[in-house]
């Protein structure tokens, strides 16, 4: 047992630290997505949001539900700006639903061979429902860059009529005293 017990311990330090995220994924060398969702779940908390032009306090909050099965990001929480991301595994690939405050809900996917262990990113999934990425406004992908244990940047691609029109970097700053997520 105690091998075992050993063994989890040194997996789990992997995963917390990154250094398991890069493993060989099929033929190609990649970001492991199975890894990556369990590096998600330690974000659990609440952050500060910093971006450019920011007038009012925002803030992220990450919460773990379905037993562990899938991340909720509530971004902009408890402001009329509000919009959540639901972050789950879909067989091997780690994918995120955007449900945005403009009333869709584009789906992306981890890029597993362009991300690496602390620069992920997230492209747009062609099978979401209702989007026309060719006219329709949408978010289209996603860069989350980890900075260390407490901050985290993630920048957001917004496009529209079939071109990228904004980008927005989000820096999200763990506060001391504010780890755990509301429940």
């Amino acid at each position: 047992m105690r091998f075992v017990d050993g063994l989890a311990a040194a997996t789990a330090a992997l995963l917390l630290t990154g250094c398991a995220a890069a493993s060989i994924d099929g033929a190609t060398r990649g970001l492991d997505s199975q890894a990556a969702f369990e590096r998600l779940k330690t974000l659990e908390g609440t952050y500060h949001v910093e971006f450019a032009g920011m007038t009012e306090r925002l803030d992220v909050v990450w919460d773990n539900v379905s037993a562990g099965n899938a991340i909720i990001e509530t971004l902009c929480a408890g402001t009329p700006h509000e919009m959540v991301s639901l972050y789950y595994l879909d067989g091997e690939d780690l994918a995120l639903t955007h449900y945005c405050g403009i009333g869709n809900r584009p789906m992306l996917r981890l890029d597993r061979a362009r991300s690496t262990g602390d620069e992920w990113f997230f492209g747009y999934d062609a099978a979401t429902t209702g989007i026309d990425p060719r006219t329709d406004a949408h978010i289209h992908g996603a860069k989350f860059r980890f900075l260390s244990a407490t901050e985290i940047d993630v920048e957001w691609s917004f496009w529209d009529k079939g071109a990228e029109t904004e980008t927005k970097l989000f820096r999200l700053r763990r506060e001391p005293g504010r780890f755990t997520a509301a429940k």
